[in-house]
């Protein structure tokens, strides 16, 4: 490989940040980071729900940082998909289920996201792209109670033009939301 080439290479690798949104647009795209863990049995059946309902749908799994923090290995999560995999066919497995190399390669019509700290992790991409989005706001997963940061990111996040819904299960969650107007209510 020549000079000029290695020097193409090293500036793109080291000094510029180039996005790739992907070419193939899915109506619904799910962004997860514990997909398929079956110790967590209502993503698993809420996720596989969804992508039999849309046919044009799929999972983006970015789940290895996620196993190893519950001290589950590499091997494990692979185990998990096998079995997934195994459950739902070959061709399911194909065309519903990425595993994430980078976390920008993102494009739908809508993405759908579990978890605050999921959210964030894929946010920026989101808005370059302009991609509408819904996301569940369940406790746990990044969302701290009287957090001037975590308010901070869900005020923004929430007022975005992109945010469609946020769904919540506990009637504190949507109060906490409304009384300190991190959300409208018809969100």
């Amino acid at each position: 490989m020549g000079n000029k080439i290695r020097g193409i290479l090293r500036l793109l690798n080291y000094r510029t940040k180039l996005y790739f949104k992907g070419t193939k647009k899915y109506d619904l795209l799910i962004y997860d980071d514990f997909f398929p863990n079956p110790h967590n049995g209502y993503r698993l059946d809420e996720f596989t729900y969804l992508l039999k309902t849309f046919p044009d749908s799929a999972v983006i799994s970015d789940s290895i940082g996620s196993y190893h923090f519950f001290d589950f290995t590499k091997t494990d999560r692979d185990n998990h998909y096998r079995a997934y995999f195994k459950n739902q066919g070959n061709e399911f497995r194909k065309s519903k289920v990425k595993i994430a190399g980078k976390l920008n390669n993102l494009n739908a019509r809508v993405v759908y996201v579990v978890f605050y700290f999921n959210l964030m992790r894929i946010y920026k991409f989101l808005e370059i792209w302009r991609i509408p989005y819904i996301f569940t706001l369940y406790p746990g997963g990044g969302f701290v109670i009287n957090d001037e940061i975590v308010d901070l990111n869900l005020k923004r996040v929430l007022g975005s033009p992109l945010c469609r819904a946020v769904i919540v299960n506990q009637k504190f969650t949507k109060e906490y939301l409304l009384q300190k107007n991190l959300c409208d209510e018809n969100k």
